[in-house]
């Protein structure tokens, strides 16, 4: 497989992983914001709240906070389907026959101005 190839199959993927992080960070934030609340709630009432409570909560806090960071890193369908469409139109202008036809056409238009010009 080719850039291309994976690009296209990245554009086909990526709906589905923004969804299933979307709905992950969901579940996993509110019981994080549940557990900020307790140790709030302990603090308030300044009693020291127990540690695997601050532990879960703070896990709970990191796995959100990564899966935003791999929502807002993902890029969307489109996107991957323009980034495909940009190498494959690069690997076209790159290509020995396209040099000679842009060499060609840049005489063409080179012609063309001056006789603009000359008029």
């Amino acid at each position: 497989m080719n850039t291309l190839s994976w690009l296209l199959y990245a554009a086909d993927v990526s709906r589905n992983l923004r969804s299933v992080v979307g709905g992950v960070m969901f579940l996993m934030c509110v019981p994080g914001l549940v557990g900020l609340a307790v140790l709030w709630a302990f603090t308030l009432f300044e009693e020291k709240p127990k540690t695997p409570a601050v532990v879960t909560t703070t896990l709970w806090m990191v796995v959100a906070f990564a899966g935003a960071l791999v929502l807002v890193f993902t890029p969307s369908a489109k996107t991957i389907y323009m980034i495909a469409a940009s190498e494959a139109g690069e690997t076209v202008v790159t290509s020995p026959e396209a040099i000679e036809m842009m060499g060609d056409l840049k005489a063409i238009i080179k012609k063309r101005l001056a006789e603009e010009l000359g008029k």
